[in-house]
Order: structure tokens, then C-alpha cells, then sequence
């Protein structure tokens, strides 16, 4: 089985768990952004109001809302991610000790006893924290799209001077790893 194949049969086997995960964390990082926001909105509505209030109390409320909603992203992390890596991870177990018991004695472990207990605890939570790696590249992903058009929108040219370095750096340092990995191997 490929190995996409197989993260995606565990993402369906408890579906909700898994993109109610997902959706909080990213509805986490991204509400990362609006302190930022409703900061530039107060600084940028200085110069032009008179009352002196510059839209405060929206600005507060927006603040306090913002705050709300991450701790309910956070409570909602916390109750999905323990279900779904402890659902998974049994039926890993199970779905593996199912096979060593469907195969001869001889055969059903071909290594010694504690590697079988390694990849039946350590290599099944690896997997599983996979996963929720996964949903924390997606949110990551999506705050940093965010952030870029945000960036974008306030100044290309100093944008464009950040992240090409920060591309380039990434591009050079992913380079330099694969042909660090292909010595490695060789010697």
C-alpha cells in the first residue's frame, strides 16, 4: 500500500476528528493575524480623527472576539487531537496484531521480540503525530499566504525584499541537505 494511501484510509477512519482538527489549527494561526491588523488600523486611523477615540471600541471588541476565538481553537485542538492519534494508534495495533496472529508462528515475526514491540508502540505514534504535523503545515501554510498578502498590501517592494533572500536561503539549504544526505549514504 502507498503511503498516502494508508495516511489517507486512517484519515477516514475517524474524518471528523481529523479536519475539525485541522480546521482549528488553522483557524488558530490565522487569528494570529488580527492583533496585527487592528493594530494598523488604530495607528493608520490616528492622524484623522478628531474625537480621539479612532474607532476604538470596535477595535477592542474585535481584539476581545479575536481572543475568544483562540482559546476555543485551542480547547478545540486539545479535544481532537488525543481522539484521533489514540483512535488511530489502536487500530494500527490492532490492525498489526490481527496479522501477526493470521500468520505461521515462524513467520508472523521475523525480527526479534523488542523490535515488534518498537512498531507496535514508537513507530504507530509516529505515525499518528504525522498527522498532526500535517494539519499544522496546512495552517502554517495558510497564515503564511495570509501574511504575505497582508505584507503585500502594505509594501511589495519591502515584501519582495524579505522573502526573495528567504526563498533563495530555503532553496539553497534544501539543495545542500539532499547532497548532504547522498554522502552521507556513500560513506
Amino acid at each position: 500500500m502507498k503511503t498516502w494511501r494508508f495516511l489517507w484510509e486512517l484519515v477516514r477512519f475517524r474524518p471528523w476528528l481529523f479536519w475539525v482538527n485541522c480546521l482549528g489549527i488553522t483557524l488558530l494561526f490565522v487569528s494570529g493575524v488580527v492583533p496585527g491588523l487592528v493594530a494598523r488600523e488604530f495607528f493608520n486611523s490616528l492622524p484623522t480623527s478628531t474625537t480621539g477615540d479612532a474607532g476604538l471600541p470596535w477595535l477592542i471588541t474585535l481584539l476581545v472576539v479575536s481572543a475568544i476565538g483562540r482559546v476555543a481553537c485551542l480547547l478545540v485542538c486539545q479535544l481532537t487531537n488525543v481522539p484521533f492519534m489514540l483512535t488511530s494508534a489502536s487500530l494500527m495495533q490492532k490492525n498489526l496484531f490481527q496479522r501477526v496472529l493470521e500468520l505461521p508462528a515462524a513467520s508472523a515475526l521475523p525480527s526479534s521480540p523488542g523490535e515488534a514491540i518498537s512498531r507496535f508502540r514508537d513507530d504507530v505514534d509516529g505515525v499518528t503525530e504525522s498527522m498532526i504535523t500535517f494539519n499544522d503545515l496546512v495552517a502554517s501554510t495558510v497564515f503564511a499566504a495570509i501574511a504575505l498578502v497582508v505584507l503585500t498590501g502594505i509594501n511589495a517592494g519591502i515584501t519582495l525584499a524579505v522573502f526573495l533572500p528567504l526563498t533563495v536561503v530555503i532553496a539553497a539549504v534544501n539543495m545542500a541537505s539532499k547532497r548532504i544526505e547522498t554522502y552521507r549514504l556513500a560513506t
